[in-house]
């Protein structure tokens, strides 16, 4: 069952393991290859600042400046999530080895609500890893075809760099091409590896979460039908390695419907804190994100409408563009799930216990959770809260920004 289980998380290390980590070891042997790892780290901040130096030196020419803008975001990201990642290695792992015990722990219809939740994780990770995958790949296939293309129509020599920056040395020829062509492939490999890995392992984190979610209004239905029969209930109790609250075991008709009770309570008190321990390692990626995806998908989509692309570059700013906004959704639509099946815990409570049936002081301990509940559990990017509302913002501040630049585009016309 474990190996099954630990199957689910098989992508977020092998992408993981591209950049020289190994996010499920202990935060002394995360690190396993320190080149692999900064090597390309070092490149992308130098393409940082060769980007900013364009974006700087273009600035009269919004064109320009816009294009290259988009892999200046990108580049900034990357670098942002590879840095926090690192940092929080050690918050990583232990998050990550609590949930795969809990995973392993699960048991007939708790163990198919794990398997839905991971495969539902399966199918949008291996989606935005194909579409990261396509991206990068094209936009390192463009300038060569239309090198190529040059040469065989023309007879010329024209050397197009893959992604326009400041590059402190002279690139007309093949061998300065050449430096140029090597660095950019190392930042496309960096910015995909970095992208699919921190964006599926949230992805992997968020759905395990509303698995425990969904396990504990499993266990509440459990003891609702003791509760409704009057037939006492005990819970085996044990505690978790790294908690101290005891979690609700499978159903014994020799002790108390009380004892299931706690146990609910209990858990419901530790998937709480789950929550609140993801905020705490996502939240200052996601705001970072959020704050730089904006003028990413303006300028992306600024230059896919404007109409005098070739069909190749229409097809990449297509596929950069769908992979930025499937990155946001991917945060948004979990953010809003999280919200939504955190809010259930008090539907759920109210509805399958017979409260005419129950003493007071049963009633009195379901009214704390009920009350907790009530105050639902949100995904927040430190100043705001992530879900699909907050999509909705940033594809109109997006727009709003594409229209500026499209009547400052008519005026110089």
């Amino acid at each position: 069952m474990s190996k099954i289980l630990k199957r689910y998380f098989l992508m977020q290390r092998f992408i993981f393991s591209g950049l020289g980590l190994d996010i499920a070891a202990t935060p002394e042997k995360m690190v396993k290859r320190p080149i692999l790892m900064m090597t390309p780290l070092v490149m992308s901040i130098l393409l940082c600042i060769a980007n900013g130096h364009y974006v700087l030196d273009n600035a009269s020419d919004y064109l320009e400046a816009t294009d290259s803008l988009t892999l200046l975001c990108q580049s900034l990201i990357s670098v942002w999530k590879v840095i926090m990642v690192i940092w929080k290695r050690k918050d990583f792992a232990n998050m990550i080895a609590r949930i795969e015990r809990l995973n392993v722990r699960a048991a007939g219809e708790e163990l198919k609500i794990v398997r839905k939740e991971n495969t539902r994780d399966i199918i949008f990770s291996t989606t935005y890893f194909i579409l990261v995958l396509l991206t990068g790949a094209w936009s390192l296939l463009v300038p060569i075809y239309f090198a190529v293309h040059v040469y065989v129509t023309t007879g010329e020599v024209d050397l197009p760099v893959p992604h326009k920056a400041t590059y402190f040395w002279n690139h007309e020829h093949v061998k300065g091409y050449s430096l140029v062509y090597i660095w950019d492939v190392f930042i496309i490999y960096f910015i995909a590896c970095s992208a699919v890995s921190t964006e599926s392992m949230f992805s992997w984190l968020v759905c395990n979460i509303i698995a425990q979610f969904r396990i504990l209004m499993h266990r509440l239905e459990l003891a609702s039908q003791f509760v409704a029969t009057t037939q006492p209930l005990n819970v085996n109790h044990h505690v978790d390695d790294d908690d101290d609250n005891p979690e609700m075991g499978e159903l014994d008709p020799h002790g108390t419907m009380v004892d299931a009770i706690i146990a609910c309570v209990k858990f419901h008190r530790r998937t709480l804190r789950l929550t609140q321990e993801l905020n705490s390692l996502y939240g200052a990626i996601i705001f970072v994100k959020f704050i730089v995806s904006g003028t990413q998908i303006c300028c992306l989509a600024f230059h896919l409408v404007r109409g005098n692309n070739s069909l190749f570059n229409v097809a990449y700013l297509l596929m950069f563009l769908s992979a930025a906004a499937l990155q946001l959704i991917l945060y948004c639509y979990n953010g809003q799930r999280l919200k939504d099946e955190s809010l259930l815990v008090t539907t759920k409570i109210y509805s399958v216990f017979p409260w005419s049936k129950m003493p007071v002081s049963t009633q009195r301990m379901l009214v704390v959770p009920m009350a907790r509940a009530q105050q639902f559990s949100e995904l927040r990017g430190v100043f705001f809260t992530v879900d699909l509302s907050l999509y909705l913002w940033v594809f109109r501040t997006a727009g709003s920004l594409i229209a500026a630049l499209k009547t400052l585009e008519e005026k110089e016309e």
